[in-house]
């Protein structure tokens, strides 16, 4: 861990600083929705076929074709859209820095290490819109998943859609981010639950006309695993596609880099000298606490790094919906 303060950094500066976030919605009607309690089942991260994008038909009314070689409904540069599908009570908000497990460390040192902090509002958390428990009896099929809802109601989109002890959450939102930009899709940041275990995957939404959906694997047979409402259950954050394919990696000895050696002998010197130094009483180390050099972006003799960052500045979705949102399908439209 590099060191931090010990209060969580506001979102201020960072990647997302010129990213545009906007909720929308794909103009469909009620009568457009599925006729059944069960949603559409979306494309997996594991099912997709990046050469072969579907378009489903109650899609199309609101998305248009572009030119010749452009991805349907184009998305400006710098913005995210989330056009919703249908009604729902799943909220997507930005990345906060604050966890509970950080809080209840002593002296809350656990935000003195900036990565964490850094790394927990990097992106939008998508929240869960319904309390529940789930536990899995080891078996592959659906139904082997099995689930307890407090208010009573099942909802039909969190389900053990794919068997093989996956908790599927079927997500309201088709996502669209500029050409060359993929979403990362994963659990939320540096939050932990006991017996079961986020999936992540990469998605170029960029061009595909499809939901995805949110999964996590269950770790543990018969041992229920709890989700409580609107807490976060899904983070996304987009990645520009090929960037790391461009990179050429090396391992090499520090002794060929005179420099690197001697600056990183100079900070090892340092932290050992002020190691041995919190033990004593009265001393300066002991008065500082910790050293804050990677806070505060400090390199080699003192010079600071220009582009370092102590915070983000992740923007909120602004909602562009602007008309009545579709209903969301109950058990009663079945058969309909």
């Amino acid at each position: 861990m590099a060191d931090q303060q010990n209060n969580p950094p506001a979102n201020q500066g960072g990647p997302f600083g010129n990213f545009q976030v906007i909720i929308g919605h794909t103009g469909l009607t009620a009568s457009q929705q599925p006729g059944n309690s069960t949603p559409t089942p979306s494309v997996s991260i594991s099912q997709m076929a990046p050469n072969q994008p579907t378009r489903p038909e109650s899609l199309e009314p609101s998305l248009k074709l572009g030119d010749e070689g452009r991805p349907i409904a184009e998305c400006p540069e710098n913005t995210l859209i989330a056009y919703q599908c249908c009604d729902t009570s799943q909220p997507i908000q930005r990345a906060q820095p604050q966890r509970q497990w950080m809080d209840q460390t002593r002296d809350r040192f656990a935000y003195r290490c900036l990565p964490l902090t850094i790394a927990n509002q990097h992106g939008w958390e998508l929240l869960n819109p319904t309390p529940f428990r789930v536990y899995w009896d080891g078996g592959q099929a659906p139904e082997n998943l099995h689930f307890e809802w407090p208010e009573g109601k099942p909802d039909s989109w969190i389900t053990g859609h794919f068997g093989e002890g996956v908790l599927t959450f079927s997500l309201a939102f088709l996502f669209r981010t500029p050409v060359g930009v993929n979403l990362y899709v994963k659990g939320p940041v540096n939050r932990y639950k006991d017996g079961i275990h986020a999936l992540e995957g990469i998605v170029e939404t960029d061009w595909l006309t499809a939901t995805f959906t949110m999964n996590w694997k269950l770790t543990r047979t018969n041992n229920w695993v709890e989700f409580h409402q609107d807490e976060p259950i899904c983070h996304i954050f987009p990645i520009a596609r090929g960037t790391i394919d461009q990179f050429e990696p090396e391992i090499r000895m520090m002794t060929d880099d005179p420099e690197m050696l001697e600056a990183f002998n100079a900070w090892s010197r340092s932290r050992s000298s002020f190691l041995k130094d919190l033990k004593v009483e009265g001393s300066e180390a002991r008065r500082q606490g910790w050293q804050k050099e990677y806070f505060q972006g400090a390199a080699d003799q003192g010079i600071r790094w220009s582009q370092h960052q102590t915070h983000l500045s992740v923007k909120e979705f602004a909602d562009k919906r602007g008309q009545e949102i579709p209903r969301r399908p109950t058990p009663d439209d079945a058969g309909k």
